[in-house]
């Protein structure tokens, strides 16, 4: 063969090769559709089915009035009709769950009127939620309970809430001794029984009452009667008393012939109720439901107005007037109302409660729609027509009369809304199902293979594919004589009979389905053919469904396809290989771009490393995990930690002798260790046992390593190379973070200053005001009132308003004085002395004050205490306002306590007392100028005793919790001094 012969048969192939695949796509898409279709059929049919048997106990158990008989009727129909092992109804009785009605095979173990006593079976988690429980296999299900534990039978479990509206009123609870017995479309049907049997039972319910009442009313006005001819009797000498006892009886007659009118109107609306749920089931339109609904409504109340709005689904927020009685021609059908809150019917449809308006002239809660002003409306009541995946609409009627609608009006018009919502779930159920039959039958004449349908071992269906493989019409193939052998091949008959005979031998030399062999059409031609086989319920029996494709070409070419095949086979899994990876690497792209996005946010530097463990884990399932980051270029500090059993938070290490830091410092690149115990560069530290497989990632910001983030397994070779790949990314992510958070703290912490700086300033200015504008005058006034009393003798009424004056001008004086101090900040006078001196001095005066306040007050000091460098006057009155201010805190009876201790180079003194404590929303502003919380006082002691203290060099912190008391604490440093120095500070 010469080349170009050969380059000729290439391209062939390769033509062969397209097709091929194009075929192969082709068969594939039309055999996915042909079982989803199947798979929707069936689904369809299990649903009709279920409806059909919910229909048949909804229409059994309407009529039925007595409670007891509807319960146990209900029970008996399903056991019957589903062929479940168990059925039973409890029913809620107050905070009690109470068996009512029980079939199958516990109901000889268990009677009706037992109260369900357990706390945590399915029984009661239903009763307590609303919510359906399905347990297809109640061995895997915590909170089965065995009915009758000598029988443990049950194999699965299904247990629905009855509701009306929002109310529980009891359980319908299933048990099956088959595993995985309820599908999805059996518990759509049997929630849709439970609402028929809700209204059921509230009606029966209903009935009872008005029957117990009607015979007590029966009973009261018997009695009445005999009172009234007693009364007649001595009504002669008794006549005054008689006539008032006459109109109160008259009125009690009065009052039980409205009770009772009441009774037959409530009595005969739930009888239009179940008439109407009559209709309902009996499948008429929808067009004609609707009317008959607003017609029957609008009777039965007495109203002129009767509406049913239909929310439009192709259009957003409309609702649409679909049936009506009383408005004006042309309406119905067209009018169309917006569904949001302003409307009474969009007010309705939102908040899914009944909704009554009494006047129209004085509601608030909505707009009244101008339609219903036109037509005079005065009084109104709307409810929702729900529906299983969005509402229908909502049914409302309306008067032009003043009303006030009853609870019983309000149900009445909600069970009329529910029987509607019921028929319009079934008609849209009818429509999809009849919608599907008809995809159904136009897919099967549009399908490229030939499909067929033997019931009876004759051909049923057949389609147009059909007739033109074999060469036979309908009519031919509906023929008695024409059967299935017919169209195959002695070759193929073979495996045909061991189908139809499926037995052992046959079973095991059979190829699995799709079954190939040679079939013949009706001139003798042989075809291969591939053949699809299923089982479906066709008029009641078992059909055989088969799907038939030409597979001859196929045959021809598959030899020469073969090696084209592999070839592509190899390519797909080399594809596969690269897909996997392109995906793995675009999801750690993502969980990265998500950890970036969510530290960004927070500016804290704590917050971020917390954050950054979270999102790390994500990545990469960790045993443990740290962050260490560096502290004045000596230490390494680990500032978070995730997975240790000890707190090693803040824990810190010298990294010159961190053999891991070093290389990472040195490559920039992260480090893995698969197993630690082989590995000599990793060096065990306390709470770090455990670790057997480890990653280290540097945390670089320009080249320069501020940490690293480590990753622990606890099983050696846990962790691989890609693993560290991903952390080292991860870190290079949050280096620049954690960068811009310290920057942002920085900041922050500057900010505060500055603003504390430009308030001192204003503050300085202030003071200088303040300086000149009141004490000249205070100076004046204090030496006008030395002269008006000279002469004046002590005993004088007057010489005691004087020196009223002057102490409270000796006030103002000092509080010039202290906004002067915070204001100008004098430099202390630094000189070395005695801490202990200046402290002795402040005790030795309180302890003679405070107790002549009802005050209790203790000390101890440390006597030989080493000099510190201090300013004696200023630091007295850091004390001095300390004590003062704890004294004017507590009540008589309080204690004040001052302490000293000495630890290394500090010296730390605390005042407490056990006051009622500040507030926590003011500890943070307690050392600001001019905050107080005394009514008396300027707010300046706190923050000149905090200026003091820093200017000696010390910190000073609060405590203080609420009715326990208040802690200051100060600390001073032993700081060298110089002798020779001035003992100014710098």
């Amino acid at each position: 063969m010469n080349k170009q012969a050969r380059e000729t048969q290439q391209q062939d192939i390769q033509q062969l090769e397209i097709a091929y695949s194009e075929v192969v796509a082709y068969a594939q898409d039309l055999e996915n559709q042909v079982r989803k279709q199947r798979l929707a059929d069936a689904e369809l049919e299990r649903r009709t089915a279920n409806l059909a048997l919910v229909s048949g106990i909804g229409r059994r158990i309407t009529s039925i009035l007595n409670v007891d008989h509807l319960l146990n009727t209900t029970v008996h129909l399903i056991l019957e009709m589903f062929g479940y092992d168990h059925v039973a109804i409890y029913l809620l009785r107050g905070e009690k769950i109470s068996l009512e009605a029980i079939s199958g095979a516990y109901a000889s173990y268990l009677s009706t009127g037992l109260t369900h006593c357990l706390e945590d079976d399915i029984v009661t988690y239903v009763a307590t939620q609303a919510q359906p429980f399905l347990a297809n296999d109640v061995r895997l299900e915590s909170r089965f309970v065995p009915l009758v534990p000598e029988k443990p039978n049950t194999r699965a479990e299904l247990c629905l809430p009855i509701l009306l509206g929002q109310t529980t009123l009891g359980l319908l609870d299933l048990q099956s001794f088959q595993t995985n017995a309820f599908d999805q479309d059996t518990v759509l049907a049997l929630e849709a029984l439970t609402h028929q049997l809700a209204v059921a039972l509230e009606n029966a319910r209903l009935h009872s009452a008005v029957q117990e009442e009607l015979a007590e009313r029966k009973e009261t006005e018997r009695v009445l009667h005999r009172t009234l001819e007693e009364l007649q009797l001595w009504a002669d000498e008794k006549a005054p008393d008689l006539e008032r006892a006459n109109q109160v009886l008259q009125q009690q007659i009065a009052e039980r012939r409205r009770a009772e009118a009441e009774l037959k109107n409530r009595a005969f609306q739930q009888a239009v109720v179940a008439k109407f749920g009559q209709r309902v089931l009996e499948g008429i339109p929808l067009h004609v439901l609707l009317d008959e609904a607003v017609a029957l409504v609008a009777e039965t109340l007495h109203v002129e107005y009767c509406q049913i709005l239909e929310l439009l689904a192709n259009v957003d927020d409309v609702l649409l007037l679909r049936a009506g009685v009383g408005w004006q021609k042309g309406m119905v059908g067209s009018l169309t109302i917006s569904a949001d809150s302003k409307s009474q019917m969009g007010y309705t449809l939102l908040s899914s409660e009944p909704v009554i308006v009494k006047e129209t002239s004085t509601e608030t809660r909505f707009n009244v729609s101008q339609y219903l002003r036109d037509h005079n409306v005065v009084s109104s009541m709307s409810v929702i027509i729900d529906g299983e995946d969005w509402p229908f609409g909502v049914l409302g009627v309306h008067t032009t009369r003043y009303r006030v609608f009853t609870n019983d009006d309000i149900n009445f018009l909600q069970a009329i809304a529910n029987n509607l919502a019921q028929a319009i779930e079934r008609i849209r159920a009818e429509a999809a199902l009849r919608e599907s039959e008809e995809k159904y039958r136009t897919l099967i004449e549009k399908s490229s293979d030939a499909i067929f349908l033997i019931y009876g071992g004759r051909f049923e269906v057949i389609n147009r594919r059909f007739t033109e493989l074999f060469g036979v019409t309908q009519e031919e193939a509906n023929l008695p004589d024409f059967i299935f052998t017919n169209i195959i091949s002695a070759r193929g008959r073979k495996i045909v009979e061991d189908l139809q005979n499926p037995t052992l031998s046959a079973q095991k030399t059979l190829s699995p389905p799709p079954y190939e062999f040679t079939a013949i059409d009706k001139n003798g031609n042989e075809i291969d053919v591939e053949l699809s086989v299923s089982y479906p319920i066709y008029r009641g029996g078992l059909a055989t469904q088969g799907l038939i494709r030409d597979i001859t070409e196929r045959k021809r070419i598959e030899l020469e396809k073969q090696i084209a095949y592999e070839k592509v086979q190899q390519y797909a899994v080399e594809l596969s290989a690269k897909v996997e990876e392109e995906q793995r690497q675009r999801e750690i792209a993502t969980i990265l771009a998500e950890a970036v996005a969510s530290i960004s946010m927070t500016l804290s530097t704590d917050e971020i490393l917390k954050h950054i463990l979270l999102k790390l884990k994500r990545l990469i399932p960790y045993d443990s995990a740290a962050i260490f980051l560096v502290k004045d270029d000596d230490f390494l500090v680990m500032e978070a930690a995730d997975g240790f059993t000890e707190d090693v938070v803040n824990q810190e290490f010298d990294y010159s002798q961190n053999v891991l830091f070093q290389e990472m410092r040195r490559t920039n690149g992260a480090i893995h260790i698969p197993d630690t115990h082989r590995d000599e560069r990793y060096q065990v530290w306390s709470g770090a046992s455990q670790v057997r497989s480890w990653i280290g990632a540097p945390l670089l910001l320009a080249r320069e390593m501020i940490g690293y983030v480590t990753v622990d397994r606890f099983e050696p070779g846990a962790l691989t190379l890609q693993n560290a790949e991903v952390v080292q990314a991860f870190a290079h992510q949050v280096a620049q973070t954690i960068y811009n958070a310290r920057l942002f703290e920085q900041l922050h912490d500057t900010q505060a200053q500055l603003i504390q700086r430009e308030r001192l300033a204003a503050l300085g200015q202030m003071a200088a005001t303040v300086a000149h504008e009141l004490r000249n005058p205070l100076m004046a006034i204090k030496i006008g009132v030395e002269y008006l009393v000279h002469d004046i003798a002590d005993d004088d009424p007057r010489k005691r308003g004087a020196s009223l004056m002057q102490a409270n001008m000796e006030r103002i004086d000092r509080i010039i004085n202290d906004i002067l101090y915070v204001a100008r900040a004098p430099k202390p006078n630094l000189v070395p002395g005695s801490l202990y001196t200046v402290l002795e001095t402040e005790a030795a005066f309180w302890e003679v004050n405070l107790p002549e306040k009802g005050l209790k007050f203790h000390h101890q000091l440390v006597p030989d205490a080493p000099p510190i460098m201090l300013d004696f006057d200023q630091i007295g009155r850091v004390f001095s306002n300390l004590i003062s201010n704890s004294a004017d805190a507590i009540g008589a009876g309080g204690e004040i306590q001052l302490m000293m201790v000495v630890e290394d180079d500090m010296q730390i003194i605390t005042v407490e007392d056990n006051g009622p404590g500040i507030p926590p929303e003011n500890q943070e502003k307690i050392f600001e100028p001019f905050f107080t919380t005394k009514s008396r006082g300027t707010g300046l002691g706190l923050a000149i005793v905090k200026q003091i203290v820093e200017n000696h060099y010390g910190t000073i912190s609060l405590w203080s919790q609420p009715n326990v008391g208040t802690k200051f604490t100060i600390v001073l440093p032993n700081a060298p001094y110089d002798p020779n120095s001035s003992g100014e500070q710098e």
